[in-house]
Parts: structure tokens; C-alpha cells; sequence
């Protein structure tokens, strides 16, 4: 997966290869390389609720930050007709940032998750936020459309492989909480889609 560089407060560069590690196995990796240009790596957190006054930990004076966008959710058949395609949502985007001197609260907002269609296309997914240094915008609804010979349902995207399960005559399967993942479409009479998994953000403090 790729990611643009960031120019990171001492100098070094936050590289596309540094940002894979960090999502993957954040805690792991992190000290790795968090010495010398980049400080010292001080403590790990997820915020998985929306947060009006979030605090750094005491003694940290820098953050890399990953925002994931919330899931959208995955579209439902329309009632009456019992052939159609009910895709999968999207999974929300990833946007990373770094604050260079951490300052009194921040706002932070997490998505909750796009609504499965109820027969028809799904909600889209909201944006999770870090203040206003990062933004992750949520994923796109699962479409439906009517087929004249069968019906079949898609899984919801995810970063992480799949998304919420699809299913045909049933409601598809929601997105995984705090996943960012999309809902499974719902193929049938009258199905609804899953709801898109809600999102998260992630920090590294450095002191």
C-alpha cells in the first residue's frame, strides 16, 4: 500500500514504507525508528469515539497521526424483485499527518458508519478527523442494480482483505467496528445491506 512521504519535524522523512509498518504493527515498529531525528516514541493510542477535547499524554511534544475514514454501507433488493446485483460499500480512506508541537486539546471526530440500503444503494460513510491537520473521508454506498436472470450480493471493501459478508436473501454483514470496513450487500426480495464499520484514529506520541 502506498502513501505520500511526510516531511517529519526533525528533518527526516516519514516514508511510504514507515507508514505501511506503522499501520500494520504500529507498536512493533515504532521504536525502531523513532530514535534520534525522530524523538522517542512515548506511548501508542487509538481513539475510537468521536472526542470534543482529546489530550496528548503529558511530556510528549510531537504525533504522527493515521485517520481512517468510516465504512460505507452495503446497498439492499428492492422488494417485489427477486433477480438483482447488490454491491458491497467501500471501505474509508487513510489520511496520516504529523503535528510538530503538540498544544492544549484536540477535536476529534470518528465516523460511525454508513447505513445499509434498505432496497436500494447504501449510505455513504461520514469522515473521521484529527482537529483540522487530518481528515479520512468515509467510503462510497454499495449500488444495486436489477439483473433479469439471477441474483448476487458483494462483500464490503476493506483495507484488511474483506469487508462486511455479503449475502443473498438476507441482510448482508456489517463492517467491523473501529474497521473503516464496508457493509455487504444484501441480494433478494426486499433485502437490506450491512451497516459500514465505523472508524478510528491512530497516534504515536513522541516525547
Amino acid at each position: 500500500m502506498a502513501w505520500t512521504n511526510l516531511s517529519f519535524a526533525y528533518g527526516s522523512i516519514l516514508t511510504s514504507a514507515k507508514m505501511t509498518q506503522l499501520y500494520d504493527n504500529g507498536v512493533a515498529i515504532a521504536p525502531n525508528f523513532s530514535k534520534g531525528k525522530f524523538g522517542t516514541l512515548y506511548n501508542y493510542q487509538e481513539i475510537l469515539a468521536t472526542d470534543s477535547a482529546w489530550a496528548p499524554t503529558s511530556g510528549t511534544h510531537s504525533l504522527i497521526v493515521c485517520c481512517v475514514g468510516d465504512g460505507g454501507g452495503g446497498a439492499g433488493g428492492p422488494g417485489g424483485i427477486n433477480t438483482n446485483f447488490a454491491g458491497g460499500g467501500g471501505a474509508g480512506e487513510k489520511k496520516w499527518a504529523e503535528i510538530d508541537s503538540v498544544s492544549g486539546t484536540y477535536v476529534v471526530r470518528v465516523g460511525s458508519g454508513g447505513a445499509g440500503g434498505v432496497g436500494g444503494a447504501g449510505t455513504d460513510g461520514g469522515f473521521t478527523a484529527f482537529s483540522t491537520v487530518c481528515s479520512a473521508s468515509g467510503g462510497r454506498g454499495g449500488l444495486m442494480t436489477n439483473s433479469a436472470t439471477f441474483e448476487l450480493a458483494f462483500n464490503g471493501a476493506s483495507a484488511l482483505g474483506i469487508g462486511g459478508l455479503a449475502s443473498v436473501g438476507s441482510t448482508g454483514g456489517a463492517g467491523a467496528a473501529n474497521s473503516g470496513d464496508g457493509g455487504g450487500g444484501g441480494a433478494g426480495n426486499g433485502t437490506s445491506g450491512g451497516k459500514g464499520g465505523s472508524g478510528r484514529v491512530l497516534v504515536w506520541e513522541f516525547s
